[in-house]
């Protein structure tokens, strides 16, 4: 969790992790499952959700959190956040002490 925290913003893949941390990625894949109840790749949407969050939070233009969070791919950063947040990042800089 360490490593995906420090890596965050950067691109991460399940090779890399199962490389910093010298095991194999099914391993790893299966220990983080079995300790968090969730995947890798869900807690590390999850975690850049929460950041682009922050970013909205102290003003940062949807795109520019988009970026700043993690996310290669602005479409799909509209597309997680409304999932996983319940509503639009554009509704969410409008309303967002309500979520």
């Amino acid at each position: 969790m360490d490593y995906i925290e420090c890596n965050l913003t950067r691109q991460l893949t399940l090779e890399q992790l199962s490389e910093a941390m010298f095991t194999n990625s099914s391993y790893i894949s299966r220990q983080f499952k079995k300790h968090t109840g969730l995947t890798i790749r869900a807690y590390i949407l999850s975690r850049r959700i929460e950041l682009s969050k922050s970013y909205l939070i102290e003003g940062l233009s949807i795109t520019e959190a988009c970026y700043q969070s993690g996310f290669g791919d602005y479409a799909n950063f509209i597309r997680s956040f409304t999932k996983q947040v319940g509503t639009s990042p554009g509704k969410f800089v409008k309303y967002g002490s309500l979520f």
